[in-house]
């Protein structure tokens, strides 16, 4: 396993303390020097851009801080890869580490008072891309997204989150305005 460079690791707990606003900007401003990092991104999982396994995103590398305090997590997007409508149950940032995303934020329309109901509208589209700073999240409905990535080639990410609870956060299924928890380790 892969450890976290040492000039980060101590900053990276501290943010769990901070209000999701705030932590989710100051990760901001970090992510993107981590996807720089030679120690983090070394020659092993850059190889991963060429071998891609399947057709499905997948975390190809994840580190914890020792209390729980943050999730760094190091997808995979192998060509044309979508992952479903989601929040997420704690703050989060995304930056491109290699290629281009394209991250869709939606809101929700609904008062959300019907379990497992929600009607939701995108709000707006935009391209993620290697060196273009990182997109924050916040917790449940300041964080509804879709990323896919619409090239032919694999794409990496670097995904920073917050301390989460039982529940990793919600899914979604615009189809039916249909929502689910969605647990940690799902």
């Amino acid at each position: 396993m892969i450890t976290l460079p040492t000039p980060h690791k101590p900053q990276l707990p501290e943010l769990a303390s901070l209000p999701a606003d705030l932590a989710a900007r100051e990760v901001a401003s970090l992510l993107p020097h981590l996807v720089r990092d030679k120690k983090l991104l070394d020659p092993r999982l850059l190889r991963l851009l060429e071998q891609p396994y399947g057709k499905d995103p997948w975390v190809a590398a994840r580190w914890r801080g020792d209390d729980d305090s943050f999730a760094l997590q190091l997808f995979v997007w192998p060509a044309h890869a979508s992952s479903a409508i989601h929040d997420h149950s704690c703050w989060g940032a995304i930056s491109a580490a290699s290629g281009t995303l394209v991250e869709e934020r939606y809101r929700r329309l609904d008062d959300g008072s019907q379990a497992n109901q929600a009607r939701l509208k995108m709000d707006w589209k935009r391209a993620l891309q290697t060196g273009g700073g990182a997109s924050t999240l916040m917790p449940y409905g300041g964080g509804i997204h879709r990323i896919s990535n619409p090239s032919d080639r694999t794409v990496l990410s670097l995904h920073l989150y917050g301390p989460s609870g039982p529940i990793d956060g919600r899914d979604y299924d615009p189809r039916y305005n249909y929502v689910c928890d969605r647990l940690v380790g799902d």
